[in-house]
């Protein structure tokens, strides 16, 4: 017995319930949200070259080509290639069985766990000193920065190398 049958409505309250069910499944497989499909080294192609390859990739899951001109976010070409497009969970398992995908995985947001990184590595804003790194790197235009914050130091009894502990931010 369904669970609304066990709520009197009977066969059709199962059978509502199945239908409210499968539609449900059918709908996650048809939202699209932003994927990070990987393709490893770049191989020191240009960007234009890199983002047609991507695009012919990304085809092959579209049952056109414009559907994949307009599902592509963002290509990268310099230092790794890979790139950034909104697809459903069945065109991305479809995309991840391609022999040049490494890696395919969903975009998710992170939340910041730490209010002082920027500060800490010479990325502020308001810094306005031309030898500042965020001057240099222009606020790190076209680049992606990965930062692993494991917190303080304070809390964890371990040795520090000497060369790491002059880096060491004192409160």
């Amino acid at each position: 017995m369904g669970f609304l049958g066990g709520l009197g409505y009977g066969v059709q309250g199962t059978y509502l319930l199945d239908v409210i069910q499968d539609i449900l499944l059918k709908s996650y497989h048809t939202i699209n949200q932003v994927h990070i499909v990987y393709l490893g080294h770049n191989d020191g192609l240009n960007a234009s070259l890199t983002a047609s390859l991507h695009l012919q990739l990304l085809s092959g899951v579209f049952t056109r080509s414009d559907e994949a001109r307009d599902a592509i976010l963002y290509s990268y070409s310099y230092g790794f290639s890979g790139f950034a497009a909104m697809l459903n969970s069945t065109q991305a398992a479809k995309l991840s069985e391609a022999e040049e995908v490494i890696s395919i995985f969903r975009s998710r947001m992170l939340e910041i766990h730490t209010t002082r990184s920027w500060d800490f590595m010479g990325l502020s804003l308001h810094i306005q000193n031309e030898q500042s790194a965020g001057m240099q790197l222009k606020y790190g235009d076209d680049i992606i920065v990965g930062i692993l914050d494991t917190g303080g130091l304070e809390a964890k009894q371990t040795v520090i190398p000497a060369a790491r502990r002059a880096l060491t931010v004192q409160n």
